[in-house]
């Protein structure tokens, strides 16, 4: 895999957008901004497959794009958040691994959603972006409340959890989404 991976960016490696991170949080923040004054707005991004199978093809890719809260200060870490730990996932894996990092994880959880006929959020995408920082500095130190000093594996962990509920909690095929949409980091 590694092979056809180092190939591919010998390849296309030039083609690879170098602000991924930067583009994703700007428009996590402007729709979080605009759901706080037009509160609904949000809801014609979502991933709903009867809606794109209905012609509002825009939806495979604006679910990307919904941030995890819209309470103004959630709002901002999660955008800090989102991208401090992208950033640093990509000046680690490079932007070409990074671009495919994130084309992975949404074209797995994009179609195993609509075939499943399920609506999906990106927090599992999200999840994986901090899984993949975790894995490469585990090591990192991050002051949780601002005071306690913690390690990014042990959040990495917790992060996990997260996940395995999530999978737990569903029910039918569509607990396939949140493990799927990790596919990109396993």
């Amino acid at each position: 895999m590694e092979r056809l991976l180092d190939r591919l960016e010998r390849r296309f490696g030039r083609y690879a957008p170098e602000s991924i991170t930067a583009v994703i949080v700007t428009l996590m923040g402007v729709a979080g901004v605009l759901e706080l004054f037009r509160p609904g707005f949000t809801a014609a991004l979502t991933l709903d497959p009867a809606m794109v199978r209905g012609g509002q093809l825009w939806r495979l890719a604006s679910w990307l794009i919904l941030p995890p809260s819209f309470s103004p200060i959630w709002l901002f870490f999660a955008l800090w958040w989102t991208w401090f730990c992208g950033s640093r996932l990509q000046a680690l894996m490079g932007p070409f691994r990074y671009a495919l990092y994130w084309l992975t994880g949404w074209a797995v959880t994009t179609a195993v959603a609509v075939a499943l006929g399920a609506s999906t959020t990106n927090s599992a995408i999200l999840m994986s972006l901090f899984l993949g920082f975790a894995t490469y500095e585990p090591e990192f130190e991050i002051l949780v409340l601002f005071v306690l000093p913690v390690r990014v594996k042990w959040l990495a962990w917790l992060d996990a959890a997260a996940i395995a509920w999530q999978v737990i909690a569903a029910s039918g095929w569509s607990r396939l989404l949140p493990l799927l949409a990790v596919a990109n980091y396993l």
